[in-house]
């Protein structure tokens, strides 16, 4: 059998592609969320937020772990704790998503204060002492954007 010289030089399917696009990096979000966790949130800041969907400084204690009579010990200045910090952090980014979805901050305040049927008749912010109840409330508030029975 003779051999086709063209055949000797021409090369399969095969494909090469850089490695270095099958490394994936972390969204910028996550970056920043984690700088400015690092960083330290101010106890005025926090409030701003809270107060921007009518949570009271005991909601805020209660989402933070902390007591009524710490929180008062901060000055408005004052940077929270790594923890406190990431906690002010998921809850300025749950406001944002539930203000797009009840496409106010007032509406989504008082979802927050609202008993839910899918959440067996217990308020959304009653999940948020939790990093899973933040996930819980989260996909919740998805279900609602996209339209599905919740």
């Amino acid at each position: 059998m003779k051999r086709n010289k063209s055949s000797e030089t021409q090369v399969g399917n095969i494909l090469f592609e850089p490695a270095v696009a099958y490394v994936t990096t972390p969204e910028p979000t996550a970056h920043l969320f984690i700088t400015q966790s690092r960083n330290g949130v101010t106890k005025k800041r926090a409030m701003a937020l809270a107060e921007s969907v009518g949570l009271s400084v005991s909601d805020v204690c209660y989402i933070l772990h902390i007591s009524e009579r710490t929180w008062q010990r901060y000055s408005d200045s004052d940077k929270l704790a790594v923890e406190l910090s990431e906690r002010v952090i998921l809850l300025d980014s749950l406001i944002q998503f539930g203000a797009h979805v009840f496409e106010s901050k007032t509406a989504f305040g008082k979802w927050l204060k609202s008993e839910i049927q899918a959440l067996n008749f217990k308020t959304p912010h009653s999940f948020l002492d939790t990093a899973f109840g933040f996930q819980l409330v989260s996909s919740l508030l998805g279900r609602i954007e996209h339209g599905v029975y919740s």
